[in-house]
């Protein structure tokens, strides 16, 4: 009979050195593809063009939100109307008549189509005064002046 012998490897496995070297590598890449991500999202969202988009979806639905709040006070003029915010009330008081009783923070709608503008304050609820426009053509740029006072003071 034969004996056989098996040899034993004298040599030492080193894997879990090379498996935790392996898994710190993977992580490392890892963190950076997020890092590298995370940067790119923040330089897209916070672009000129995306905080403009942002500030156009704003305005909409503001607009939105005015418009409806005013439909349920008065008819609507047709068209869809220019939206100003009066910051200034002052100034807007010395321009003409039509201004007089603005307030900051009123809203001035015009309607181009309809040639008609309103006063609206959205903190009452209340229009504070409608009248009718011109635009005028001799100018480069059109400006809109309200040509009529009709003072009108509806509230819900």
């Amino acid at each position: 009979m034969e004996e056989t012998t098996t040899k034993r490897s004298s040599k030492k496995v080193q894997t879990p050195y090379r498996v935790y070297l392996i898994a710190v590598a993977g992580i490392a890449i890892l963190a950076g593809a997020g890092y590298f991500g995370w940067m790119k999202y923040q330089e897209v969202y916070n672009s000129p063009a995306a905080k403009e988009a942002k500030a156009a979806a704003e305005a909409d639905a503001e607009k939105k939100e005015i418009l409806g709040k005013l439909s349920k006070l008065m008819v609507l003029p047709e068209g869809d109307p220019v939206l100003f915010k009066v910051s200034d009330q002052e100034q807007m008081r010395k321009q003409q008549a039509f201004f007089k009783d603005t307030m900051n923070d009123d809203v001035l709608l015009v309607f181009q189509q309809s040639s008609k503008a309103i006063i609206y304050r959205p903190s009452t609820n209340v229009i504070v005064n409608v009248g009718p426009i011109n635009f005028d053509q001799n100018t480069s740029t059109q400006t809109t002046t309200p040509t009529q006072n009709t003072s009108s003071t509806t509230q819900n």
